[in-house]
């Protein structure tokens, strides 16, 4: 997310114009952005021993939420509270990473909490 508004805003306008269209819009919620690849830390991690908390912690710290600037009438799914505490991020499970990269989740990190969306289709 541009931290000039710019993207948000545009987020706001496309959401109002389809709902005056009559089309349901749900919000997804931001993943976390690392400071690292998540799969190159994993691997650092196993081959060297190199400490992982910076990384966890990176998805917190870099976290932008423009879940305040929505209209109040979105449904948005909420994956971070399964996903992050108030210091960390979840990075992997069992060594298989949830991200390809510093933010694009992969399609482990998608299984892990697919359970996020089953309201959009109930």
């Amino acid at each position: 997310v541009s931290h000039s508004g710019y993207f948000d805003n545009s987020i706001i306008d496309t959401i109002k114009k389809l709902q005056y269209l009559g089309i349901k819009v749900w919000y997804i919620e931001n993943t976390p952005v690392f400071n690292e690849e998540i799969p190159l830390a994993l691997l650092r991690n196993i081959l060297f021993e190199v400490d992982l908390d910076s990384v966890m912690k990176s998805g917190v710290q870099n976290y932008i939420d423009i879940n305040a600037a929505l209209p109040e009438n979105i449904p948005i799914l909420r994956h971070l509270p399964r996903m992050c505490d108030d210091t960390v991020c979840t990075i992997d499970a069992d060594g298989y990473p949830f991200f390809v990269d510093i933010l694009h989740m992969s399609e482990q990190g998608v299984l892990w909490y697919a359970d996020t969306f089953k309201p959009v289709f109930e």
